[in-house]
């Protein structure tokens, strides 16, 4: 696969998601280093995945919600 030049967070984000399967909220917010104050982790993370989705999808790939609830997964389209 071609080397996809990502921002820190959005590298951070996929390498979280890569070859893991089912990957909770949770752990993608501590891979990122979310604030979660104030702010629920899926409203947080939404734009991240939003972003990552749109530099991935010429590879053939795509990040979308898991079989569990709470749950991303990396998945080849």
């Amino acid at each position: 696969m071609t080397d996809l030049h990502l921002p820190d967070r959005l590298n951070r984000l996929y390498v979280a998601l890569k070859g893991r399967g089912d990957v909770s909220m949770t752990t993608l917010c501590e891979a990122i280093e979310a604030n979660l104050e104030n702010t629920p982790s899926q409203q947080w993370l939404g734009p991240y995945i939003t972003r990552l989705n749109r530099r991935i999808a010429k590879q053939g790939l795509a990040v979308k919600p898991g079989a569990l609830k709470g749950t991303y997964r990396l998945i080849v389209v």
